[in-house]
């Protein structure tokens, strides 16, 4: 999953403004927002503060053993450790959103808002917009793509590319899971204070391998 520094200048929760220099990301205090730890750990999950969330090991093999998979074969965005030890991987200075994806593609994207090509947008929906257009609309030879995401259904994105509300039901190509419970993700001492959703993009036939 890509930090929040390759998105560029925004404040965060811990009351810092994150600034962007010639070479690096610097921090500069300003008063915190939450002032308990316990709020700003939770608070941090929800915003571009802290967005290097890793995937559990257990979590991921049991996605991959749902899927008939030993693997995938693409993380578009991770951390330089690939904690998932996926054969091809970007990181945040890769940028994975501008990258050929190919075969079976796991993606933990970044949680939250921030600026990306000096805009200010929805980071966790900009990765699932780049995924579905890369599925449905690229030549990009993707088998199945597999998106760990916080189940906001109340998003404009949700409903352009995952729900179609008028059927009452995923969108075409389109399979949305929600995952019971609270997630852990790796590097978190609790559970995300919000639910997750397992999203796919599949279609049978595409590319088999």
């Amino acid at each position: 999953m890509s930090s929040f520094n390759s998105y560029g200048q925004t404040m965060d929760v811990f009351g810092e403004l994150i600034e962007k220099n010639i070479s690096n990301y610097i921090s500069v205090a300003r008063p915190t927002k939450f002032k308990t730890p316990n709020m700003q750990r939770k608070a941090a999950m929800l915003s571009s503060a802290k967005q290097d969330w890793q995937t559990r090991l257990d979590f991921y093999y049991k996605l991959c053993k749902e899927r008939g998979l030993d693997y995938y074969d693409v993380d578009p965005a991770t951390s330089e450790k690939n904690n998932l030890g996926c054969k091809i991987f970007y990181t945040i200075k890769d940028d994975g959103l501008t990258k050929a994806w190919h075969g079976n593609v796991f993606i933990n994207p970044p949680f939250g808002w921030g600026y990306y090509n000096n805009k200010w947008t929805y980071i966790t929906g900009l990765w699932i917009e780049s995924a579905w257009k890369k599925y449905f609309e690229s030549s990009d030879p993707i088998r199945l793509i597999t998106m760990i995401v916080p189940a906001s259904v109340s998003t404009k994105v949700f409903h352009k590319y995952l729900w179609d509300y008028e059927e009452a039901r995923a969108r075409e190509g389109v399979r949305v899971n929600f995952k019971p419970g609270r997630e852990k993700f790796g590097g978190s001492k609790m559970v995300a204070p919000f639910s997750t959703m397992i999203v796919d993009f599949y279609q049978e036939g595409k590319f088999p391998e």
